[in-house]
């Protein structure tokens, strides 16, 4: 949280602008040791760790189209992610006159 404000300090400051941001919501999908599903939306709210059998956490299943000349500089990001998570998969599609 400390990056987001001194992120929005600097705005308000060099764009003379007033700015609202607000925490964001995610809600995780708990399964307990005693079968019982809780979603919980606050990290306070958490059951004991040693009740819990599994916790499940939103994905984005997300599309990007861009030029191949940018391609590189936004998979850096993905390759990190899929490294760490293996959770991005990468799919090209190129133009019907590419030359296939």
């Amino acid at each position: 949280m400390l990056h987001l404000e001194i992120v929005q300090e600097r705005l308000e400051r060099e764009f003379n602008i007033d700015l609202i941001t607000t925490a964001p919501g995610v809600r995780y999908k708990i399964t307990l040791l005693n079968g019982t599903v809780a979603e919980v939306d606050n990290p306070s709210k958490f059951p004991d760790p040693a009740a819990i059998d599994k916790i499940e956490e939103p994905i984005i299943d997300a599309s990007v189209i861009t030029r191949e000349e940018y391609l590189g500089e936004i998979l850096k990001p993905a390759g990190r992610e899929a490294r760490q998570s293996e959770k991005v998969r990468v799919h090209r599609r190129r133009p019907r006159d590419a030359g296939l």
